[in-house]
């Protein structure tokens, strides 16, 4: 694997899109080490990845963001991007409602949502599975420390971060970008990634979705909605 920027896929901050929230949590699979911080434990992810739609838009987009690092893409999206890299894996995606929501008969003045009977574009999950350590050089700073056992949880520090709220007065979606700072940020080695880098994440930070320059030029040629990149770190 040549040397190559470090990539965070993410949701695009753009409201025309339908949001889901994930309603199937991890699985606590093996007791937290230690009982005061419940820092450490080990988790399953349940299949089929369920979820539930919010009210706001029925414009789903190519790529859905549930939270808790899933991400459902449509099928055709999922085949189109097996034809050209191999070896991507992908998962069912169950969808619940409110019984008391239904679809409206004629069109009224609530926002719009998707309903249930879904009759959208078929929708997978794509299942990143790949996990790899960071490098000592990653930046990070300590969140929180359990006085008993010592262990940390971190978070990185240096990377490209966007961020939106609505500004009450103008009336508009204002929009922050911090750049990443050089020399900032996550990095990994070429040899943990491999010759063959689509998509991975990096212990401690799993939630987050990584890819390299390559994937990231696929993606943007590809024209997908509901996407964006955060510059994250580099391959070394």
């Amino acid at each position: 694997m040549k040397k190559s920027n470090i990539w965070k896929i993410t949701e695009c901050i753009n409201p025309i899109y339908a949001e889901c929230w994930l309603r199937s949590p991890v699985k606590l699979v093996e007791k937290f080490p230690c009982d005061s911080c419940n820092i450490g434990g080990k988790y399953e992810t349940p299949s089929p990845l369920t979820i539930e739609w919010e009210e706001g838009s029925n414009d789903i987009g190519d790529f859905s963001w549930p939270t808790g690092g899933r991400v459902i893409v449509k099928e055709t999206v999922f085949n189109a991007l097996n034809e050209i890299v191999g070896e991507l894996s992908s998962g069912p995606v169950k969808m619940i409602q409110d019984p008391k929501l239904q679809s409206p008969i004629r069109k009224m003045k609530r926002k719009p949502r998707v309903y249930l009977p879904y009759q959208g574009p078929l929708l997978v999950e794509l299942i990143v599975d790949k996990q790899i350590s960071f490098l000592p050089n990653t930046t990070t700073k300590i969140i929180d420390q359990c006085e008993i056992c010592g262990r940390t949880q971190r978070e990185l520090i240096g990377v490209e971060e966007k961020e939106h709220f609505w500004n009450a007065s103008s009336k508009k979606l204002i929009r922050i970008n911090n750049t990443r700072e050089s020399e900032k940020g996550l990095f990994v080695s070429s040899s943990d990634i491999g010759s063959n880098a689509i998509f991975f994440r990096v212990d401690e930070f799993s939630d987050a979705i990584l890819c390299t320059d390559e994937m990231k030029k696929i993606l943007e040629e590809k024209e997908y909605t509901n996407i964006d990149f955060l510059a994250y770190g580099e391959v070394r």
